[in-house]
């Protein structure tokens, strides 16, 4: 038999096993792992979906959770297909929705050649990288009890989030090594009514509005600034002014 991976489970995704049931016999999950299975319809929400770095425009997949019976105890595959598929919403708690499956938009299969566009679009992107590091090392080392660590979060006055693309992707695919971090974080922050400064690379300014519809609702924000990342005067500027915030706030 197959070892089963030994990982920390979500907790969103351990009230759906105590609570939740299988999407395809309908039984109840408790006492299962969280068999997630990914399946060919487009998810129009944003958790749990799968979704594939390579290929975003084809769309996030929607998720099904089956229990231990309904799958292979060997390769981990689904026995049959899923009827339902599983939304969840993240707000103070997290409450978890089903839908047919039926009512759902087809998604295209991922073919060799999206694979391809998208590493190549991926190395043209990499500079973003470096920019980002660029942009962590401009942080004002003043602030230092501003940390986006969660356990320095826990003890802080004041939360500031830097947005690039790569946040912004962390924080959109549930299987993002970072998501679950960055989401407690934000939840700490809405809970604790931390002072919240938030800072944007005008490159991602298409994708701020849903960040600022989904995710920050009822967090104590200061403000929301967008800044050039390409340019290191504007990038200093900008952060010279979020000091001046913050130090205000806290006055």
């Amino acid at each position: 038999m197959a070892d089963k991976l030994e990982i920390e489970i979500p907790d969103a995704l351990k009230k759906i096993i105590d609570e939740g049931h299988c999407c395809i016999c309908g039984g109840p999950l408790k006492g299962s792992y969280a068999n997630l299975v990914t399946v060919l319809k487009k998810a129009p929400w944003s958790f749990p979906i799968w979704s594939n770095i390579f290929t975003p425009e084809m769309g996030n997949r929607a998720m099904a959770i089956v229990c231990d019976n309904c799958v292979n105890e060997e390769t981990g595959i689904s026995l049959a297909n899923p009827t339902e598929v599983i939304e969840i919403q993240v707000n103070d708690d997290y409450i978890f929705i089903y839908h047919d499956i039926n009512t759902l938009e087809d998604a295209e299969p991922i073919t060799e050649g999206m694979v391809e566009s998208g590493q190549q679009r991926i190395q043209d992107e990499a500079d973003d990288y470096e920019i980002n590091d660029a942009i962590m090392e401009m942080l004002p080392v003043e602030i230092s009890n501003v940390d986006v660590n969660l356990e320095s979060l826990k003890h802080s006055d004041l939360y500031l989030i830097v947005i690039s693309k790569t946040y912004l992707d962390a924080i959109e695919d549930p299987n993002h090594p970072q998501h679950i971090d960055l989401i407690s974080q934000l939840i700490l922050a809405r809970s604790t009514q931390k002072k919240t400064l938030i800072l944007y690379d005008s490159r991602v300014e298409d994708r701020i509005e849903f960040f600022k519809e989904f995710y920050l609702h009822n967090i104590n924000i200061i403000s929301i600034d967008s800044f050039n990342a390409l340019s290191p005067e504007d990038r200093r500027k900008t952060f010279d002014a979020a000091l001046r915030k913050l130090q205000e706030a806290v006055a």
